[in-house]
């Protein structure tokens, strides 16, 4: 029979301060129960042996006179005959209220009651239990897998109702040793960890196990910056969410908020939150009607004490966020942070263009790649400037209404995201400041599963210093390009009408690249470079191109597409060429609308032979010219294929984020010694390309355009 309570004998030690509760506010909390469809304890004690017995009832409503309940579940036979009534209680979460009376009658339905004057309010708990609802437990110790319900639960313990199935007994749960377990609702994992058995029943098939958790502090799904603090919002944040456990619908306050966390207070005796607890969806409110939604878990509780009052502060680690909300969110510290920087808003597109002008960013023979397709152009940026779609993020630094310095980002590969576009006036250090930004950014919001940033990418030219110097002279001190590497490209346009139409094939074949192609490409890569790129790229059989990201672009009236041809001579494998189509100037060097050309086999594979099979792609690109990255960088060499420029293409592992956040903060402080050594660590694709090499058609600054520090 369910709902025995251990505590109905409780009250009986004596050491439990009382206070008298007048008839008024008695019957109060009766309704109360009755309103929430909840139920009280009547406590009965057997004639013969003295032995109690608890039975849960439902109040009905009552006056002042007499209470009517009804039995939650059928009492035992001769139940008016074998036991008399000792008292009610009625469960407040914090206290119980002890109603010591007369019985008028006892039914096999229910029972009558008289209302006394008062009575007794009793706090056996130091902390206030809550009531649940459709929470599922597992507990597991030994091997041995028990399922049950969780009852109620208070910020200190739970209590589950077990359930042993044969040919399970209670006798394999060993309460001298911890338990595991495991709160779900069915969809989430809301709780998992280590508890101890403080106390349990002693029924055969059912038991209520009373577990105290034994960590009070949990080990974070999400992570935080050491030491690094939040930022105390006025006005307050609201902070609410559905209780995980209980549904009722709690509204709180952040004390202080960060990209990565926040904290919040509550009465201690009344907490609703405890350690390792996961909130799938939470709501930062910054006024009515203007918030950001989180998933969090509770990390750590502090209890304080001041003015009489016991509070405890929580910090809540989030551990998912939309990449929308991530960035409105970001937006809002930033702005309380750095005045003149900005992530997310409106920016007028007139500006926008004046500056990437005036910094040389769009040089001449750039604007002439880009002048045919103005409005094409003027309209993707629309698109990523106004629209702020989740596959794009920018970080803008502002003064007076003047834009001194640009840098963005944009998620062209399924977990991968290319930094692109900085620029800076060279005013104010704005360059600089926009790095910051992007790099606290990244710190803050990778680990984020909606964020898709397993991995970073840039490509830039070596002899362009600042980038060779930050993110080029990262990756050598580093020194292992299994976490970050570079790898050099050949840049050359290619026009497939200078190509003869010779139909010949002789023994060669192409066609779409099936998963050993990729898996030999990969083993090429490694032997070659060791480096990341191949993850970074999506060219791993497991990480294929499934589509979603290109439906994510069509869905925001932007192009994103991606298509895989290997070449083969004889059955073997020579080459990998990646086709990638995106709108004019999603980047402005176009690549992102280009053939990669992976050579896996240079034997026999000349020039000539690579330039004819080039030419049939040309119809993914509507005309006869396109770019081209070839790799390696020595095969280019090799077969004197003119090429125009050499790229290096920066491939980062973002699980290391802590070495590039601290390296990349030297950079921006301008401390002296980052780096030093560099040339010891470079891959071997990359000592390629250490030489410098000229610009054509350009007398200032690239894309990479910042200060030096």
């Amino acid at each position: 029979m369910s709902g025995i309570e251990k505590s109905a004998g409780d009250h009986e030690k004596g050491d439990l301060a009382a206070q008298r509760v007048p008839k008024r506010r008695l019957v109060d909390a009766l309704n109360h129960v009755n309103f929430l469809r909840d139920s009280i304890i009547m406590n009965l004690e057997h004639v013969r042996y003295g032995s109690t017995l608890s039975l849960r009832a439902y109040p009905q409503p009552c006056t002042d006179r007499e209470l009517h309940c009804l039995w939650v579940e059928p009492p035992p036979p001769n139940l008016s005959m074998s036991y008399v009534f000792r008292n009610l209680m009625v469960d407040r979460g914090l206290d119980l209220l002890v109603v010591e009376t007369e019985v008028i009658e006892v039914t096999d339905a229910g029972i009558r009651v008289k209302l006394p004057d008062d009575c007794r309010a009793l706090q056996p708990r130091r902390a206030r239990r809550y009531k649940c609802s459709g929470v599922q437990a597992t507990l597991m110790q030994n091997g041995a897998v028990f399922a049950g319900i969780l009852e109620d639960f208070a910020t200190l313990s739970f209590r589950v109702l077990v359930s042993a199935q044969p040919p399970q007994t209670f006798t394999w749960l060993d309460d001298g040793i911890s338990l595991y377990v495991v709160l779900s609702d069915g969809k989430n994992t809301l709780y998992s960890g280590e508890c101890r058995i403080v106390r349990q029943t002693e029924a055969r098939r059912r038991r209520v196990l009373v577990l105290e958790p034994l960590l009070r502090e949990t080990g974070k799904l999400g992570r935080d910056r050491p030491n690094a603090g939040g930022q105390v919002a006025a006005p307050q944040l609201g902070v609410s969410f559905n209780h995980p456990l209980t549904g009722k619908r709690i509204s709180l306050e952040a004390d202080e908020v960060s990209p990565g966390w926040f904290s919040t207070s509550e009465h201690y005796d009344s907490s609703v939150l405890f350690p390792g607890l996961v909130i799938p969806v939470i709501e930062l409110e910054t006024a009515p009607g203007f918030s950001v939604k989180c998933r969090g878990q509770v990390s750590q509780g502090t209890v304080q004490e001041a003015n009489g009052e016991r509070n405890v502060k929580w910090r809540i680690v989030l551990i998912d966020m939309d990449v929308e909300d991530q960035g409105k969110l970001f937006a809002w510290l930033q702005r309380m942070t750095h005045h003149k920087s900005r992530s997310c808003g409106s920016i007028d597109l007139d500006d926008l263009f004046a500056f990437f002008f005036d910094t040389g960013f769009v040089y001449p023979n750039k604007y002439a790649a880009l002048q045919s397709n103005r409005e094409h152009f003027r309209e993707t940026y629309r698109k990523l400037y106004l629209e702020d779609p989740a596959i794009a993020r920018r970080f803008i630094h502002m003064d007076k209404g003047a834009i001194q310095g640009h840098l963005s980002m944009i998620r062209f590969y399924e977990n991968t995201w290319m930094i692109h576009h900085h620029a800076g006036t060279g005013r104010q250090a704005a360059g600089l400041a926009v790095l910051n930004e992007a790099r606290t950014y990244i710190y803050d919001c990778y680990y984020l599963y909606s964020s898709h940033m397993d991995y970073l990418i840039c490509y830039f030219r070596p002899n362009n210093r600042f980038p060779n110097r930050v993110f080029g002279g990262f990756a050598r001190s580093l020194g292992n390009p299994k976490h970050c590497s570079l790898d050099s490209f050949a840049y050359l346009t290619f026009n497939a009408g200078d190509v003869s139409s010779d139909e010949s094939r002789g023994p060669w074949q192409f066609g779409e690249s099936s998963g050993e192609d990729l898996a030999e490409l990969k083993d090429f890569y490694e032997s070659s470079s060791g480096g990341v790129a191949i993850k970074a790229l999506d060219l791993e059989v497991e990480t294929k191109d499934t589509g979603d990201l290109s439906s994510q672009y069509r869905g925001l009236g932007l192009k994103r597409e991606r298509h895989l041809f290997s070449l083969k001579r004889d059955s073997r494998l020579k080459a990998v060429f990646m086709v990638t189509l995106s709108d004019v100037g999603l980047n402005m060097s176009n690549l992102t609308n280009c053939v990669h050309v992976f050579v896996t086999d240079e034997t026999d594979l000349t020039a000539d032979e690579l330039r004819r099979h080039l030419a049939l792609l040309a119809p993914h690109y509507g005309g006869e010219e396109f770019p081209v990255l070839v790799y390696p960088f020595s095969y280019a060499e090799s077969q004197a294929i003119p090429y125009e420029k050499t790229y290096l293409l920066w491939a980062f592992d973002c699980k290391y984020t802590d070495r590039y956040y601290d390296y990349m903060g030297k950079i921006i402080a301008g401390k002296k010694g980052v780096g030093s050594g560099e040339g010891r660590f470079l891959t071997r694709a990359a000592r390629e390309a250490s030489r410098s090499e000229p610009v054509p058609g350009e007398n200032r600054k690239t894309e990479w355009e910042s200060e030096e520090p």
